[in-house]
């Protein structure tokens, strides 16, 4: 894998699998890989008819959902760079952003409601791209100081995400049995770390990216085990919250001791999850030893 585009067929090969569940906190809305491939091809014709060409920008601020994801994958066909940034950035510092990257296109989250209302086109020739063709500037701080923006070209991306590839293949027959394996992404898309778990990772497993703006860790918990959540990818602080949510909800006791109360304790915080549930993905910062020893 050179360039992302190669994995454009492969979203269009999973068919009516489940690629994407994205919930408000009201109502949750599921899509196939189909219906993510139309929308692809109708954000691509969208970009063709305003004059949005390969190597112009794209500024997306907007939280995570199918459209999202669709207009992330047309800039990919297209060769646009597109410049994510997270829904939770302040307007005046989206604004420096912008007159910083100087896009062709804004889109927010009304942007994307006007892509969700956009019909599906299945048939988009991708345009010719390179390795060393930008895929993103993403925004980030590091550790301290204002947001800088970081070029992100197919060859790194695509060189972090080969050894990934390349070991899900040995085990995707395994997972047969629980597809479609769902992660569902704490993280904006506009990061990284997001970007991996929401957008390539399920797709390599063939499986389904779930997001939700809820993020009270009772509510978690609650779409977790309604969805039939199979991973949940977060930084420590929601792992912190999620631990206090089940002690104080009596599924763990301070004093549980030996492997007895211990087997019961895990079968109680399990149940709280639903069976289907068996991994946290968590980085960003440092998981405290106790933290992680007590999940």
């Amino acid at each position: 894998m050179q360039t992302l585009v190669e994995l454009l067929p492969e979203i269009e090969r999973m068919g009516n699998r489940e690629a994407v569940r994205w919930s408000n906190g009201f109502r949750t809305w599921i899509a196939t890989y189909r219906e993510l491939y139309g929308k692809i091809g109708a954000v691509v014709n969208d970009f063709d008819r305003r004059g949005i060409r390969k190597g112009d920008r794209v500024l997306i601020w907007g939280e995570n959902r199918l459209e999202w994801m669709a207009v992330f994958w047309a800039s990919v066909a297209r060769g646009i760079q597109a410049v994510p940034v997270d829904y939770r950035f302040s307007p005046d510092l989206v604004q420096r952003i912008s007159r910083e990257s100087q896009p062709k296109l804004v889109i927010d989250n009304a942007g994307l409601d006007a892509i969700a209302a956009l019909a599906p086109a299945m048939r988009f020739t991708p345009s010719e791209i390179t390795a060393g063709d930008v895929v993103e500037i993403v925004y980030t701080s590091g550790t301290t100081g204002e947001p800088k923006g970081v070029v992100h070209r197919h060859r790194n991306i695509c060189s972090n995400l080969r050894p990934f590839r390349k070991e899900i293949a040995k085990y995707k027959k395994w997972a047969r049995p629980f597809q479609p394996v769902r992660i569902l992404d704490l993280l904006p898309l506009s990061h990284m770390f997001g970007q991996s778990q929401g957008l390539f990772i399920p797709l390599f497993l063939e499986g389904s990216a779930a997001f939700t703006s809820e993020m009270h860790p009772g509510k978690i918990v609650q779409f977790v085990r309604e969805n039939r959540i199979s991973v949940i990818v977060s930084v420590p602080r929601v792992l912190e919250n999620l631990k206090n949510e089940v002690e104080r909800r009596g599924a763990v006791r301070p004093d549980s001791a030996g492997i007895l109360r211990r087997m019961w304790r895990h079968r109680r915080v399990h149940a709280r999850f639903g069976w289907k549930f068996w991994a946290f993905v968590v980085g960003g910062a440092r998981v405290d030893p106790e933290l992680e020893e007590f999940w």
